[in-house]
């Protein structure tokens, strides 16, 4: 069974709904919960072969109308990861959805072991259970 992702950053989805109208809102929400500066993303996203520097991504992070740039999209997963899970959150929750950490191959069938296990433990339970029985009477 899949469980709901326990997100560090500790602002719950109703806060992050309210807050963000747009994804820009979701991006710029990210960027002030991580505690990075514009300027540490920038150097961190250049460093990742984007070619983005201060101005740029604070323009691309700007509410200012008159100074709105798009965010590159190539860019936006490497954001994510330097920042917060806020944005991948925000584009979920607008769809009415919840996000899941899916399971590996390797837990899937741990999984499977482990229930097999408990189903020959509950068998091996139910033999001794009748040997003593037998002996006893």
């Amino acid at each position: 069974m899949q469980t709901k992702l326990q997100f560090s950053d500790e602002i719950s989805d109703r806060d992050i709904l309210s807050q963000c109208k747009t994804f820009r809102d979701a991006l710029r929400l990210s960027r002030e919960k991580s505690g990075k500066s514009e300027k540490v993303i920038a150097i961190e996203l250049d460093e990742r072969g984007h070619k983005i520097d201060q101005s740029t991504l604070s323009l691309s992070l700007s509410d200012h109308p008159s100074q709105k740039k798009n965010f590159p999209t190539e860019a936006i997963d490497d954001f994510i990861s330097l920042t917060t899970d806020i944005p991948r959150r925000y584009l979920a929750l607008k769809g009415g959805c919840a996000l899941v950490r899916l399971k590996s191959d390797v837990e899937l069938e741990n999984e499977k072991l482990r229930i097999a296990l408990s189903e020959k433990d509950r068998e091996l339970s139910v033999i001794t259970n009748f040997m003593k029985s037998i002996k006893g009477a």
